[in-house]
């Protein structure tokens, strides 16, 4: 492998001109510190690179000093040469050495040269032959194992005699071929492999008569291939981190609400000097933010008294039963239903609101929609008690539906926008 070494020196003037032009003495000093100091991190000068990130700190503007002391929490100006450190700097070269990718922030530019690399080449030998070629006209092969996409690059020097045939063949597809070769004839080539395959050089210096060569010739050949190390890329990126905050925000409440209740007897038809029959219409006030409503008419104590057992932590049963014909959800439990027939209940509906899938003769919900109009009235009511013997204690309940807006403080996720630079190291190819 061919390694590429930049020594110090030519490194001192790539720091010259990343950082722009430094006076004289900064320049002596400098190159004094790369022929002195032997102690190094990762091929960097430990006291050039601290001496050289001190005076790019001290060029930066006072609003990019301000904005490293906001970011990182940082005392005062004078904390942000003891935060980068060399140390420091090593340690986001490891990062991007392990993980393949390290982040810094937009304001810490001047740290691009210490972790962007170039892209650099390197050549692998995978053959070096210093042979004889074959004089009782045989063939001597050698072979390699290859991928697609490999450039194979060839350098050959011949000797004091002539050689017949030299061929690469990559699978059964000779790909070069090199015929009478001259004696002390330098050769150089280059192919690239066209799939994962082996590939087979063969020798030949058969002579004019059959299965017999000629003399033989000392030759070298070598075979590379070269690697390509890519270096690092950058790329400016926004990233959004979320942190807690109490903001005014306007909530939208639901809010269940008994919006009536009604208790009277209903007498039999023999009792004249009472009411047999009793009519009311359903009238709600507001209706702005109506999202539904139902009632519930009990015909009896026992009723009463199991509409009462269903009680939980909405309050009354019917604010459930509103709950679950709003949301469409199964049905917890069946309120209280009248299954005689000597009492007759009347609604007539007088809005346009759809009631639900779950009703019965005393009970129902309806859904409000609101792009039709909303009357305040919405039903009207009849009981008659057409016995003639019993009397009925009617317990009414009337639900609405409907939604207010107050403003609260509550806590919530805020996005921050951090922009900032990836440094991706790349994969060799």
């Amino acid at each position: 492998m061919i390694t590429k070494k930049v020594n110090s020196t030519v490194f001192l003037f790539l720091l010259i001109f990343l950082f722009g032009c430094k006076s004289s003495k900064v320049v002596t000093d400098l190159t004094k510190l790369v022929n002195s100091n032997k102690t190094t991190i990762n091929n960097l000068n430990k006291e050039l690179v601290a001496k050289d990130v001190s005076n790019s700190i001290n060029n930066l503007n006072k609003e990019t000093k301000q904005l490293l002391v906001k970011k990182k929490s940082l005392n005062n100006e004078s904390s942000i040469e003891t935060l980068y450190s060399v140390t420091y700097i090593d340690s986001l070269r490891n990062i991007l050495k392990t993980e393949k990718e390290v982040k810094i922030d937009e304001s810490e530019t001047f740290l691009l040269d210490y972790l962007v690399q170039n892209k650099t080449i390197d050549t692998v030998v995978i053959s070096y032959l210093n042979i004889k070629t074959p004089t009782d006209g045989s063939v001597t092969t050698f072979t390699y194992d290859v991928i697609a996409g490999d450039e194979i690059i060839f350098n050959m020097q011949n000797g004091k005699h002539k050689i017949k045939t030299i061929e690469f063949i990559e699978g059964e597809t000779v790909r070069i071929r090199l015929m009478k070769i001259k004696r002390k004839k330098k050769v150089d080539g280059a192919f690239r492999v066209m799939t994962d395959n082996k590939l087979i050089l063969n020798i030949s210096n058969s002579g004019l008569l059959r299965n017999k060569g000629v003399f033989a010739s000392n030759f070298t050949l070598i075979i590379k291939k070269p690697i390509t190390h890519k270096g690092t890329s950058t790329e400016f990126i926004n990233d959004t981190t979320f942190v807690k905050k109490m903001v005014n925000e306007v909530i939208t409440d639901t809010i269940y609400k008994i919006e009536d209740t009604k208790a009277f007897r209903l007498e039999p038809i023999l009792n004249i000097t009472q009411n047999s029959s009793f009519t009311f219409p359903i009238v709600i006030s507001s209706t702005d933010r109506l999202l539904g409503w139902g009632y519930w008419f009990g015909t009896s104590s026992t009723e009463k008294e199991m509409y009462d057992s269903y009680a939980n932590d909405d309050g009354e049963a019917l604010i459930t039963y509103a709950k679950e014909e709003l949301f469409e959800t199964k049905p917890s439990f069946t309120l209280p239903t009248y299954i005689g027939n000597d009492l007759s209940i009347s609604i007539l509906n007088q809005s346009l609101d759809a009631r639900t899938a779950h009703f019965n003769r005393n009970f129902a919900f309806y859904k409000s929609d609101e792009l039709i109009a909303r009357p305040s009235k919405k039903a009207e009511v009849r009981l008659i008690n057409k016995s003639t013997i019993y009397d009925f204690p009617i317990h009414y309940r009337l639900v609405t539906v409907s939604t207010v807006e107050t403003n609260k403080m509550v806590e919530k996720l805020v996005p921050i926008i951090n922009k900032s630079i990836k440094i991706q190291l790349k994969k060799n190819e």
